[in-house]
């Protein structure tokens, strides 16, 4: 932690720097233009042409030199915001970082207000809840059952690994049914809406995910949980309540003979 209150991760080359903005999502990313034989700029160019961008991560680069005009542009063009040169203002630094900063959150807010998942354009925790709505209505209107399940990986490392997570949504695209709906809540945690599917057909939907997505994750897979909950009646509750229901499963519901594999205790 500094005493500006930011916690900091240090990454000693550019191939760990990419994993850990992979991994970890950084508010603000501070590079060195001589990182790994100058190549401090070709890390900018990839974390802005990677196909998961900085998420709107500011990109500070700093060099041991005073910065050229011919530099300072150079750096703009390869992605970073703005190029320091030493001896750098510590207090004017600190001072754009969090102007940077506030903007991100605000892009960050207006992103977490729409309904879809930047990464994957699958349905986000607001989108679920809504198209959960419709869903559950449609289940009433037809009598028929509705369930909701969520995947998730639960170790600490695991959860958070968006690479992961990426592996985690193939697994259960291969897996899902048209008619089914899914949603991206997290790293590495998804949530499946399935209409006409009842609580014995949950427990094979379960079946199913799992024999997707373990090869998908390798060995991971020891971390997955697959939590399902379903209204069977004519007069289904709350659509919110079935998602939250499966989400208690997912963490402490009754478990199959697969303990990978629990169900809401009703």
């Amino acid at each position: 932690m500094t005493e500006a209150g930011y916690g900091v991760l240090r990454a000693p080359n550019g191939w760990s720097a990419l994993e850990l903005q992979r991994r970890s999502h950084p508010d603000a990313l501070v590079i060195a233009a001589e990182l790994d034989n100058n190549s401090g700029l070709e890390l900018c160019r990839k974390l802005q042409g990677n196909e998961n961008p900085a998420s709107n991560a500011p990109i500070f680069m700093t060099q041991i030199t005073p910065a050229t005009r011919a530099q300072r542009l150079e750096a703009l063009r390869a992605g970073a915001d703005q190029l320091w040169g030493h001896p750098v203002d510590v207090d004017e630094f600190a001072l754009r970082l969090a102007a940077q900063l506030r903007a991100k959150f605000v892009a960050d807010d207006a992103r977490e207000e729409s309904l879809v998942e930047t990464r994957t354009h699958l349905w986000n925790t607001q989108g679920l809840l809504r198209r959960a709505e419709e869903v559950v209505a449609a289940a009433a209107r037809d009598q028929q059952p509705v369930a909701g399940a969520v995947v998730g990986l639960h170790g600490v490392q695991q959860s958070a690994d968006w690479d992961l997570g990426d592996r985690l949504v193939t697994g259960i695209r291969r897996s899902a049914r048209s008619s089914d709906t899914v949603a991206r809540l997290g790293a590495a945690r998804c949530a499946i809406l399935a209409p006409r599917t009842g609580t014995e057909a949950c427990h094979k939907m379960g079946e199913r995910l799992l024999a997707e997505i373990g090869p998908t994750i390798g060995a991971a897979s020891s971390w997955l949980r697959v939590g399902y909950a379903a209204y069977d009646g004519s007069t289904p509750g709350p659509a919110a309540q079935l998602v939250e229901r499966a989400e208690v499963a997912a963490r402490d519901g009754a478990p199959s003979a697969d303990t990978r594999l629990r169900c809401w205790r009703s």
